[in-house]
């Protein structure tokens, strides 16, 4: 994992445990993040409970941690 791959996940992992949900537009927005999904994968795998939810009609995914 590169430095700038581990300053976005930290970046992510701080904005959802802030209470904060995430879209891929919004990684990109706020962080330069091209593959959010890569990145909460990590975060799933590391042990962080994150939610999915898909956004009708458009049908994208917003990501949020777990209550």
């Amino acid at each position: 994992m590169t430095s700038n791959q581990q300053t976005q996940l930290e970046a992510i992992y701080d904005h959802l445990m802030d209470g904060r949900s995430i879209t891929q537009l919004e990684a990109l927005e706020y962080f330069g993040c091209l593959r959010l999904s890569a990145i909460i994968y990590t975060l799933r795998k590391m042990g962080v409970s994150i939610e999915t939810k898909r956004v009708a009609p458009q049908g994208y995914a917003r990501y949020a941690v777990a209550n």
